[in-house]
């Protein structure tokens, strides 16, 4: 996953794609569901994703997930940061803490 975060918009959202339908695999749970769908149902011109998505999507795999549940996180909120708008000034600093 990482290494597709430098890559083009194409290979990264195929790359999370494979990631994603992987995981659920692995991981045995359907909660990477929607942002399959959302992938396949979706144009890729249509896809949101941000110079500021990408970046947070870098944060959130450095250090990277050390257990299952914190791959699962860190695979949603990569889908968050790539797949819908976000950009810096979006959220105060306190959002985090109560949402």
């Amino acid at each position: 996953m990482v290494d597709a975060l430098d890559e083009s918009k194409a290979t990264l959202v195929t790359t999370l794609d494979e990631n994603l339908r992987s995981a659920r695999e692995l991981l045995k749970v359907d909660s990477f569901d929607y942002w399959i769908d959302q992938i396949a149902d979706t144009e890729l011109t249509e896809i949101p994703t941000t110079n500021y998505g990408v970046d947070e999507a870098r944060r959130i795999w450095h250090p990277p997930p050390d257990s299952r549940s914190s791959l699962e996180s860190a695979l949603t909120s990569t889908c968050e940061a790539l797949l819908t708008y976000c950009a810096e000034d979006d959220m105060c600093e306190a959002q985090g803490d109560y949402h």
